[in-house]
């Protein structure tokens, strides 16, 4: 890592490191600020030093105004904030995260993805573990899906959904009747679906074309308001390649 043999140079590389856990492991009896201090202290700053990184880290938290409340006081985005802001105080070559955005609500997600971006235009790799595939998507420049321990697909988000699907997905509600007619039509034309209770979704090169050919068909609900179309995403790709709904 970093151009260093963990074995040898394993200090090294540690200080060079950030890591926030999926676990919350901010000290509960410190106030805010106190956080960062005590962390700042463990990497070697003192006086002026740490006071100008631990403002600056608040600054970037977006928790200026919290700096003297207790850690119990903060919501579930403000912790998280303040974890990866822990992390960064030691201007770390990397930064490890663990779910980073979980039990997130959608607004505080969405700071947090802002955050992570500028880091990364300020010149840090992030190295992430996620569930979230819309998360993987929009910040990763290189991914890679692990099934059951195994790696299984490794690549940039447009090269993982160009590889493994094509570009458009046609959804088209069913019933027990349709189902079966969806499926024999995908067959026959040679297109890949999925199938859940109420839905088949159907991947192809041209949503278009596939539609006017749902509709020649006489398949139940092709043309219709319901049957939508869209872009393949990376979670297409996840499903087409594990053939499960995403999971723990």
């Amino acid at each position: 890592m970093l151009g260093l043999d963990p074995v040898r140079k394993g200090r090294i590389i540690r200080r060079q490191l950030g890591i926030v856990p999926q676990r919350d492991t901010l000290d509960q009896e410190l106030r805010v600020r106190q956080n960062l201090e005590i962390f700042g202290r463990y990497f070697g700053l003192r006086g002026p030093e740490l006071a100008h990184r631990v403002s600056e880290l608040l600054r970037f938290a977006h928790l200026e105004d919290k700096s003297e409340v207790q850690i119990p006081e903060l919501s579930g985005g403000m912790r998280r904030r303040l974890s990866i802001a822990r992390a960064l105080v030691n201007h770390p070559r990397v930064l490890l995260l663990d779910e980073p955005t979980t039990g997130l609500d959608p607004q505080s997600r969405h700071l947090l993805w802002d955050q992570l971006r500028d880091l990364h235009q300020a010149g840090l790799t992030s190295l992430f573990a996620t569930h979230y595939m819309e998360e993987a998507e929009q910040l990763c420049d290189r991914i890679l899906i692990i099934d059951d321990g195994r790696l299984i697909a490794d690549g940039s988000p447009q090269e993982l959904i160009r590889t493994h699907c094509l570009k458009e997905v046609v959804t088209i509600p069913v019933d027990a009747t349709s189902d079966r007619l969806i499926k024999l039509f995908a067959d026959v034309h040679g297109y890949s679906y999925t199938a859940e209770e109420r839905t088949v979704e159907i991947f192809t090169g041209s949503a278009e074309l596939t539609v006017s050919e749902l509709c020649r068909a006489g398949i139940p609900g092709a043309g219709t308001p319901d049957c939508k179309t869209r872009t393949a995403n990376l979670e297409d790709v996840y499903l087409q390649l594990t053939g499960k709904e995403l999971r723990d």
